[in-house]
């Protein structure tokens, strides 16, 4: 009845000379480049996902000058599957063995978690570092595993989740079908499945969540795109619950994103006073906060091509949603000289219809620079506006 998360066996083939050997000029330049970029990155400070601070200074060195290759990430989520990590871990623990449909929606401050285990931080460490390896044949199959453990993923109970679909379609029904025909295009994602597993959540959050939030068929429909439908609900159901429950609870269900608008609205006055001047004197000074609006609800998903916004995802659940929004400034602050350019920012360029494609690794990279630079209150308000309402003092030009 409860299906284990199946370990990736590591590639038994070697690597060539040409890739490993030691006295290798190329492998040498490739290594001094990577200590030079790792250096700068570490030197960021990124709060840690699974509701932790983690700083990329306290990973450690890397122990090769060469990418990490695909058996190297399955390597460390075996380790980190077989139960090699502290009891201070803050993974979650199986799912209940009750066979009551339970989902819990209990605040829970990103701050006030343990350190993640050794094991953990590597996988951490090589996703800031590398990314996935895109080029990978079964790299959907790797992701599948790396997503379950950064989201803390032990277990699968399939007899629970049989049970939620059979109940049939929740109160939210309607809404859900509504929206599921159109996420991402309608062609992405198979939208009955889709529709089981958002219903299924409902079932099991109960009275959790007083209202369908618009979004959460992003969500889903992102983790049914990289995994199979059991997995995805899982995913999605301690996503939303664990991760960045006021996203969807509340009395509006929307506090988190509104918190969110404020953060980034904020931050970008904080770090481009001038880009935010330009931006406020024309078609988006009517929009203060609701600029961010479409970026923050959907988690980048909504933006093309996706393979772009699910790279972006591997960093969000690696060290925290809630940098998102620092993810979101960012993305704007790439598009400076063309806003600068126009009068008509929102419109042109900013707008769901008018964004340019993704680049993941651009935006990830900026917002490593970006982030040293974020005041600590605001920086803490960010972490935690996932989990606590945030302090309004906060917004205020001094932070």
């Amino acid at each position: 009845e409860t299906k284990h998360c199946t370990d990736v066996k590591p590639n038994k083939h070697k690597q060539s000379k040409k890739d490993t050997h030691p006295h290798s000029k190329q492998n040498n330049q490739r290594g001094r480049d990577r200590h030079k970029i790792e250096e700068e990155k570490m030197s960021a400070g990124i709060a840690g996902g699974e509701g932790s601070l983690v700083s990329p200074r306290s990973l450690p060195k890397p122990d090769s000058s060469s990418a990490h290759t695909a058996s190297q990430y399955t390597a460390f989520c075996s380790l980190i599957l077989r139960g090699n990590h502290s009891s201070s871990s803050p993974v979650t623990p199986s799912p209940p063995s009750s066979s009551a449909p339970s989902c819990s929606f209990s605040p829970r401050s990103p701050s006030s978690s343990a350190a993640a285990p050794p094991h953990l931080k590597e996988l951490r460490r090589m996703i800031l570092l590398d990314g996935l390896p895109s080029k990978h044949a079964k790299v959907q199959v790797l992701r599948q595993q790396v997503w379950k453990i950064l989201l803390g993923i032990r277990e699968l109970n399939a007899s629970r989740y049989i049970g939620l679909v059979q109940l049939g379609p929740s109160a939210h029904h309607y809404h859900i079908c509504q929206d599921s025909f159109r996420t991402f295009g309608g062609a992405t994602v198979d939208e009955k499945a889709l529709q089981r597993v958002m219903n299924a959540f409902f079932h099991a959050a109960g009275h959790n969540i007083h209202s369908y939030v618009q979004g959460l068929n992003l969500f889903a429909g992102m983790f049914l795109y990289v995994m199979p439908e059991l997995d995805a609900f899982h995913c999605f159901e301690r996503f939303v619950s664990f991760h960045c429950p006021r996203y969807a609870s509340g009395a509006d269900g929307m506090s988190g994103v509104h918190d969110a608008t404020k953060l980034a609205d904020s931050l970008l006055r904080i770090l481009d006073p001038d880009l935010y001047q330009h931006l406020m004197e024309h078609d988006m000074r009517d929009m203060r906060l609701m600029w961010s609006f479409s970026y923050l609800l959907s988690f980048n998903t909504f933006s093309k091509p996706l393979n772009e916004a699910v790279i972006l995802w591997d960093f969000l659940l690696a060290f925290g949603v809630h940098m998102n929004v620092v993810c979101t400034v960012a993305r704007i602050i790439l598009l400076r000289e063309e806003l600068m350019d126009t009068k008509k920012p929102f419109q042109d360029f900013i707008a769901h219809t008018g964004a340019p494609p993704l680049d993941a690794r651009r935006v990830i990279t900026l917002t490593l620079q970006l982030y040293p630079l974020i005041p600590a209150p605001l920086l803490q308000a960010i972490t935690d506006h996932t989990h606590i309402p945030i302090e309004p003092s906060l917004l205020s030009d001094e932070n």
